[in-house]
Parts: C-alpha cells; sequence; structure tokens
C-alpha cells in the first residue's frame, strides 16, 4: 500500500500492443483509414505524439477493448486482452482500465466523491469507498468540491475530479486522452505534474495521448510518435520528443 491508499505494484506487468485497423472509403467519399502499430508501455508514462488523424486515439480505445482490431494482439504480462489469430477478447470490465477522455464523461447527477467511488470495488465497505475517494480527491487538490455536482465545477475542477476517479480505482492501466487539451498553459502544467507525482506510486502502464509537446515531455518517461498510421520513432521522451532550441 503506498500513499493515499492507492496500492502500488512495483512489479507491474508490461502493456503490449500490436494491432492493424483498416477501414474503407465511405460511400459518401470519406477517405479510407489505416493502422499498423506495435509496441510495448511499461510502468510510468508512455506518450503517443503525433498529428490529428495519426491513430493515436484508436489505439487506446482498442487497448480499452471499445474497439476490435482487424487483427494483432494485445496482452497485459500474460494476460491476453485481445488475440486475432485465436479469436481471444477480454471483455472491457475485466480488462480494469481507467480511461479519462477529453470529454471527461462525469456523472452529473452525482456528487465529486460519488462519482470518483463509481470505480471504487465495491467489495470495499461504504465507508471505506467514501475514505479512498476523498483520498484522490485530496491528492489531485479537489477536495473542496466533494460534495458538489458537475454542474457548478470549473473546467479544471472537472479534470482534477475525472484524474481522481481514474487513480482511485487501482486500475492495471490508465488511458488518458487529451486530457488537459481545453485547459490553458499554467493549468495543464499543475495537472501533469500531479498525474505525474500519482503514476510514481501506482507504478502501472499509462499511456497518454497528447499534441503539446511541453506537455509530453514534462509527463512522458518514454514517447512513441505515431505518424501515417505507423510507428515512426520510439525511445525516451528527450530521444523522441528532443529540446527545440
Amino acid at each position: 500500500m503506498s500513499v493515499d491508499g492507492v496500492v502500488g505494484n512495483r512489479n507491474a506487468a508490461a502493456l503490449s500492443v500490436a494491432l492493424r485497423v483498416r477501414r474503407a472509403p465511405s460511400e459518401r467519399g470519406a477517405g479510407g483509414f489505416s493502422l499498423d502499430v506495435a509496441f510495448e508501455a511499461r510502468a510510468g508514462v508512455t506518450v503517443l505524439f503525433g498529428p490529428s488523424g495519426a491513430g493515436k486515439s484508436t489505439i487506446l480505445a482498442a487497448i480499452a477493448g471499445l474497439l476490435r482490431p482487424d487483427a494483432g494482439r494485445i496482452a497485459l504480462g500474460n494476460d491476453v486482452w485481445f488475440d486475432g489469430a485465436t479469436g481471444a477478447l477480454c471483455p472491457v470490465h475485466l480488462r480494469k482500465v481507467a480511461y479519462v477522455f477529453q470529454s471527461l464523461a462525469l456523472f452529473p447527477h452525482m456528487s465529486a466523491c460519488k462519482n470518483v467511488e463509481y470505480g471504487i470495488d465495491r467489495a470495499l465497505s461504504p465507508a471505506a469507498r467514501r475514505s479512498r475517494a476523498m483520498q484522490s480527491l485530496e491528492r489531485f487538490r479537489a477536495a473542496h468540491v466533494a460534495d458538489r455536482k458537475p454542474r457548478t465545477f470549473s473546467g479544471g475542477e472537472a479534470q482534477r475530479v475525472a484524474l481522481a476517479r481514474a487513480f482511485a480505482m487501482n486500475p492495471r492501466v490508465v488511458l488518458l486522452d487529451e486530457p488537459f487539451s481545453a485547459m490553458d498553459r499554467e493549468l495543464r502544467r499543475e495537472l501533469a505534474v500531479d498525474v505525474k507525482r500519482f503514476a510514481g506510486d501506482l507504478h502501472v502502464p499509462i499511456v497518454l495521448v497528447t499534441h503539446h509537446r511541453n506537455e509530453a515531455r514534462a509527463m512522458g518517461d518514454q514517447g512513441i510518435l505515431i505518424a501515417a498510421g505507423a510507428v515512426q520513432k520510439r525511445g525516451t521522451i528527450d530521444e523522441v520528443l528532443p529540446v527545440e532550441r
């Protein structure tokens, strides 16, 4: 058990991703889409970086189980989530993946605390779930909105609650799809620091999609450059996104 009630896994399994997705042009003339990538994400933050339309969000959807690739294999250690050759397909709810969308997807009828409690193991007592939810809100500096509903949140408060919900569930993998894109530069910097600190405690693979180079450099342990539906470069964040001079 690490700080704030979050269970850390110092021997976390690596996330192995190899997938192919093909989309034919539509009858209305929209262009087709081709994605063919393979990479490994270990504990820490792996940044998927590249232009819009490169396939980054599609990769996250496949990892989460929201999209079935045409071929490939996705596994967390020895736990196979998808295998096109054998037909293996792990249901979404069994993957225990925390997914923070750009839209955040908070439940409007629930308080911040209830939103965070939603993803926490129901085998725990109500008191234990609330305690873990409050600890996560405090960690993301959002405890002051615990009893308020999303319609009363500022943009930054909503982001903090969404992140608190994701990390409170003790996920096996965390997916972050442009979660800070609507934020100003200073708030993006603050949230990046919070996520990076929490990532060190949780010690699981975290895959971040971002278009912000500085954000990628601040948060990433490794980087993967995606363009034209393929991996163009991979390595440490400094190798993939060196300091611009």
